[in-house]
């Protein structure tokens, strides 16, 4: 084989660069004043959501304002449980389909809805779909059906909201939420293996109900259900979610919502200004791009700079 007549002046690298997983540590054992391990979800001090966005605000204010202390199951998790529901919040239940087949689980549970997260395959099918068994108990369903992982994200409002409307049709007096007591309005969240997809719609959950971040979401549902396997698709979904939420929760602080409730409509003075700063950054732009035709690029030779990757090769 004849011999290249250039030699390369720097590195070659033959392989992509594999992108960083994105790692969500193990949940951190806590304990309670029994000395007995507890997972807890700290409340919100206000809810900054337009009204009915994912319901109703001032339900939902008095839903989040306390801290939520939960048994942890790291310690006496079995590996047989994956097969069974768990509760991740004492309004909502994560586990596969076989658990929203279960018609004594839900009665003991006072399961009232039961959203069912499903590819477009299975909805194809008529499969994992919770309305049968909804029919025959006279309690409600909510099939979402997502045809890739990136298409979850589009229903997170939808599922979320579901679960609030639910809980508040279903539950009369908001203190027994917090309490010990059985009480309606529960939502069975499921999906084939109740590790995956139903996993992420229950973090979103999480997430936009008392602002946690992704790490943090995950972790309060491992701490109940430790079986769950969100992939780096799943979780970047769920990080993006988390930056959608906190936009909008920066807009209605700005704009006062937080207190009043009255959405997220910019005054006619924080509009000007915003159209202001775009205009300025416009302008700032088309200038930016007269700078670099005064440089002499024209996308020839001239105006490059940086080194020659490869040279021509000496006794050649």
């Amino acid at each position: 084989m004849s011999q290249s007549s250039y030699e390369p002046l720097l590195p070659t690298k033959y392989e992509a660069e594999q992108p960083e997983g994105i790692v969500v540590p193990p949940p951190i054992l806590d304990y309670g004043e029994n000395g007995q391990p507890i997972s807890s979800v700290p409340g919100t001090a206000s809810f900054a959501y337009q009204d009915e966005y994912f319901g109703k605000s001032e339900f939902m204010r008095q839903l989040t304002s306390n801290c939520l202390i939960t048994p942890q199951r790291l310690l006496d998790w079995q590996y047989s449980e994956r097969r069974t529901a768990q509760m991740v919040l004492p309004w909502v239940m994560l586990g596969p389909s076989s658990a929203a087949r279960d018609q004594e689980l839900l009665r003991r549970s006072q399961i009232t809805l039961l959203l069912a997260v499903r590819s477009d395959k299975s909805a194809q099918a008529r499969m994992l779909s919770g309305a049968r068994v909804a029919g025959e108990m006279g309690i409600q369903h909510l099939d979402i059906d997502v045809s890739s992982i990136s298409n979850l994200r589009s229903h997170f409002i939808t599922a979320i909201r579901a679960i609030n409307v639910n809980l508040e049709q279903h539950c009369t007096d908001i203190n027994t939420i917090t309490s010990d007591r059985s009480f309606p309005g529960r939502t069975l969240i499921f999906c084939e293996s109740g590790n995956g997809r139903s996993a992420a719609i229950a973090a979103a959950y999480m997430m936009a109900m008392f602002s946690l971040n992704m790490v943090q979401a995950v972790q309060s549902i491992q701490a109940q259900r430790f079986c769950i396997s969100l992939d780096d698709e799943q979780r970047q979904i769920l990080l993006d979610f988390g930056d959608m939420l906190q936009a909008q929760r920066d807009v209605s602080t700005a704009h006062g919502s937080s207190n009043d409730g009255k959405g997220f409509g910019l005054s006619q003075s924080m509009a000007g200004n915003v159209n202001r700063l775009v205009k300025r950054t416009r302008d700032k732009v088309d200038d930016d791009d007269e700078d670099m035709d005064d440089d002499g690029f024209d996308g020839g030779e001239q105006g490059r700079g940086g080194a020659a990757p490869f040279r021509d090769r000496i006794g050649t």
